[in-house]
């Protein structure tokens, strides 16, 4: 399928640019939908909300992280600090991406993860091996990280348009305007005020998670 897009952008007040792009589908693949982690949320969810300390924090980072794991990529990086007299060790048992000497003594590796170094070191003793092929299959599915951010972003966008929005993250915004008290809550899907009703005096945004703001209650 091919078709003509055009993107507008302001040059000046008086000045306007236009760009022209071709743009050729080549191949679109269709994925089935299922339920495949109401259990899960509803379950560490209730942890989270009825625990304090520790318990509290593995339950969030276990619901914040999941569709973070099936976003990996198979080629993991390891770095580790070697001394080294024992590099010639790791040379011949890992994929070694990078060497960065610290001093006489040590050395910083970049190490290939997923590899299995014991089956790598036990097939040196008997015969030469190529260490490429023994990679060790990482457990992910890019589409589901893929559809999981969709969905967040779908969501975060009706905030956008119905608010005056000056930064947003993947479940977060910074607005102007109080949004409706039927959207602010406990349960999962709504809202919560993280300053508890406190406002923002002045704020800086530089960049994605590069910001920073001050405000006051009547203590402070």
């Amino acid at each position: 399928m091919n078709c003509n897009l055009f993107f507008w952008r302001i040059k000046s007040c008086s000045t306007f640019r236009i760009y022209i792009y071709i743009i050729k589908l080549l191949e679109d693949i269709e994925y089935s939908k299922i339920d495949l982690f109401t259990d899960y949320v509803k379950t560490f969810y209730k942890f989270k909300m009825n625990s304090k300390g520790s318990e509290r924090w593995i339950s969030k980072q276990l619901l914040n992280c999941l569709y973070r794991v099936f976003g990996r990529k198979q080629s993991l990086i390891q770095t580790i600090n070697v001394y080294n007299s024992d590099i010639e060790k790791y040379v011949v048992t890992n994929i070694i991406k990078t060497i960065i000497p610290i001093n006489d003594e040590i050395s910083t590796l970049l190490l290939v993860k997923n590899i299995d170094s014991n089956l790598i070191n036990e097939l040196n003793y008997t015969c030469l091996v190529n260490i490429n092929n023994l990679h060790k299959t990482i457990k992910s599915n890019v589409t589901i990280a893929s559809a999981i951010t969709s969905y967040a972003r779908i969501y975060i966008m009706n905030f956008k348009l119905n608010y005056e929005v000056v930064y947003s993250d993947t479940d977060s915004i910074f607005n102007k305007t109080k949004i409706n008290h039927n959207l602010i809550g406990k349960e999962l899907g709504l809202m919560k005020e993280e300053l508890n009703g406190l406002i923002i005096k002045e704020a800086y945004f530089l960049g994605i998670k590069q910001y920073g703001y001050w405000y006051h209650d009547s203590n402070n």
